[in-house]
């Protein structure tokens, strides 16, 4: 009995492992299966990017990012989906805290498309022109890295740089709806180049150390050394705004050191390659950059003034103060240009100037309205009386007829 007890233990163990042993192999094979489809479509995938790329010009992004993790991934989601497929994204981490290191490297291994470098904190400027540096595309553009790209906000703009043979391309309705000579600086997102006309202008770059104005600069000068520029309304990239942006964050301090820097940039810039009668550009930078700021920024009364007398020095020296050229500007800026009295643009009684302007221009219409009414009156009494007196001649004939 213990022998057949023995027996049948062993052979009841026997089956056990049989059993486990080819259930094993089933799990292997269903694995083995499943890697076999998924590494054949991602074969696949790539092998259709690669067909949707070919013939296609490559488009260089760049994204500098520092302290945006938040927003990141969403960020680099919009550009790897693009429905323009022969892109390199260069992603530059400026020394970011947290994770973006970690989110970076995850798309590294996921998309031979994406390209990471990482570097010490030097700002955005010494960040994109790394990019640039790196970048292999026939395109350049820039993105911030908390903002995110329509699907096919890339095909748009490349088919207008193929379609145009341009140096630049202004993207965006808002910008596109302003008349180009007018449009003297443009955030990076506002603007893409090509390879050649950067290669071709190597000294033209982000300028270093500088925020805000930096993406300015670089367009200003874009813009001011070529005339082959077009327009591409329809592509769409979503400007996130949120209190941790650099817009949020601008140090007036800093503003009033910088204006005078930025018109130095202007002044060696324009004068290396004889710009000097690119007078409309150049004023438009003015009404974008520095009137800009000088407008929007809580500066106090003295620091208003001190600005308004950098600005007007510019002005004067290089002849940007002519009402003529002034006048293709809006009313408001060109009351700035023309005007040599800083109490004018004191904005404690800015209101009550608006005030006392509309009360001027209402009773001048109303005068007018007065006049014309008046007018009209006196002309139909006129008629009036003419038409009585030709009636009353008419019945004093009629009334001698019939005597």
């Amino acid at each position: 009995m213990e022998n057949e007890t023995k027996i049948r233990t062993a052979v009841l163990f026997g089956r056990t492992q049989c059993f486990l042993f080819f259930r094993l192999l089933k799990c292997v094979f269903f694995f083995f299966v499943l890697f076999s489809i998924f590494g054949n479509c991602a074969a696949e995938e790539v092998s259709s990017r690669e067909k949707l790329g070919t013939g296609l010009k490559k488009f260089s992004v760049i994204i500098p990012i520092y302290n945006t993790e938040k927003y990141l991934p969403e960020c680099i989601e919009s550009v790897v989906n693009q429905s323009y497929q022969n892109l390199e994204i260069i992603l530059v981490n400026d020394g970011s805290p947290g994770n973006a290191d970690e989110i970076c490297k995850k798309y590294v291994q996921r998309d031979d498309r994406v390209k990471y470098v990482k570097q010490d904190n030097q700002g955005v400027s010494i960040a994109r022109n790394n990019g640039i540096a790196l970048s292999t595309g026939d395109y350049i553009f820039c993105a911030d890295s908390d903002d995110t790209l329509d699907r096919e906000f890339i095909e748009k703009v490349s088919k207008v740089f193929e379609k145009e043979s341009c140096d630049c391309v202004i993207i965006g309705e808002n910008f596109c709806r302003i008349p180009t000579e007018l449009i003297g600086a443009l955030p990076a997102w506002g603007i893409a180049v090509t390879r050649n006309f950067l290669e071709k202008y190597p000294d033209v770059r982000f300028q270093e150390h500088m925020q805000p104005c930096e993406d300015g600069l670089f367009s200003h000068k874009l813009l001011a050394l070529t005339d082959k520029v077009s327009l591409c309304k329809s592509a769409k990239y979503f400007y996130r705004q949120h209190a941790e942006s650099s817009e949020h964050n601008i140090d007036k301090n800093k503003i009033l050191k910088d204006i005078p820097r930025w018109f130095e940039i202007l002044e060696k810039f324009h004068t290396k390659y004889g710009l000097w009668n690119e007078k409309v550009h150049l004023l438009s930078f003015i009404k974008t950059e520095p009137y800009g700021r000088f407008c929007k920024l809580p500066f106090s009364d003295s620091e208003r003034k001190y600005l308004f007398k950098v600005i007007h020095n510019f002005l004067k020296k290089h002849e940007l103060n002519d009402e003529k050229l002034a006048r293709k500007f809006p009313r408001y800026f060109y009351l700035f240009v023309t005007s040599d009295f800083y109490f004018t643009y004191n904005f404690k009684h800015y209101m009550e100037i608006v005030k006392i302007f509309c009360k001027s221009v209402f009773l001048a219409l109303n005068e007018c309205k007065n006049d014309l009414i008046r007018d009209v009156t006196k002309s139909l009494k006129k008629k009036t009386q003419e038409i009585r007196n030709s009636s009353d001649t008419k019945i004093k004939e009629t009334g001698k007829n019939f005597c």
